[in-house]
């Protein structure tokens, strides 16, 4: 069974984009993360991360409590930020989770996501990113880049 049949994507509405992005230590880190695929959807640019490592871990060498099989970066091109991280948090017990990170650093936990498949985490959080945004433009890839 899909993800896709096993999560209903919940409410979530944009909350603290007037903020500038603050970055967490628990958060992937973006700055050293190499994007497995690179898209762009309207005036934004999705980058597709594959186990990034937290921001801590790439300061200290250590990993943290939390892990990221999968995360969704998502910026606005027109005012050249980070908006959020769309992530699949895995725990030190192997529990998966599907949390986001907004601008201010918040992190909101919407639910259970064990055995997500790297396609599925994509398909839910794009489909995640589209309800939050209301972005209808078509998602495009950009290059290939290293899976």
């Amino acid at each position: 069974m899909g993800a896709k049949t096993l999560f209903k994507i919940p409410q979530y509405r944009l909350g603290s984009d007037g903020q500038p992005f603050e970055a967490v230590g628990s958060m992937p880190d973006l700055r050293v993360a190499q994007p497995a695929a690179v898209f762009t959807c309207g005036s934004y640019l999705l980058l597709l991360l594959k186990d990034p490592p937290t921001v801590v871990q790439s300061r200290t060498g250590r990993p943290g409590m939390i892990s990221y099989p999968f995360s969704l970066a998502v910026l606005d091109t027109e005012k050249q930020r980070v908006v959020r991280f769309i992530s699949l948090e895995e725990s030190l017990t192997g529990s998966r989770m599907l949390g986001i990170f907004d601008c201010a650093g918040s992190r909101s936990n919407l639910g259970n996501a064990d055995l997500m498949t790297q396609d599925e985490f994509l398909d839910l959080a794009t489909r995640l990113f589209r309800e939050e945004t209301d972005c209808s433009a078509p998602l495009l890839r950009v290059g290939e880049y290293l899976s």
